[in-house]
């Protein structure tokens, strides 16, 4: 494990990095995450209230947008 990624665990936690990083990798070129919460936990191996918390914080930084559900933007 990188430096960064030590440090970034430390600030978000092991878990919810990992779904941060989920997000973003999955994401299709244009932004958007076609995946609902269930199939995130499944995927990444996260608690829903993990996942739900990881998502909450990508919109507070207004990085991540719901449109419906198991639809997302990512905006950067």
């Amino acid at each position: 494990m990188d430096l960064e990624t030590k440090i970034l665990g430390k600030i978000l936690g092991e878990q919810k990095l990992k779904v941060i990083r989920y997000v973003a990798a999955n994401a299709d070129a244009e932004g958007f995450l076609l995946k609902t919460v269930a199939q995130i936990c499944e995927d990444c191996g996260a608690t829903k209230p993990t996942v739900i918390a990881a998502l909450k914080t990508l919109e507070e930084k207004k990085a991540l947008k719901p449109l419906k559900r198991g639809l997302y933007k990512i905006f950067l």
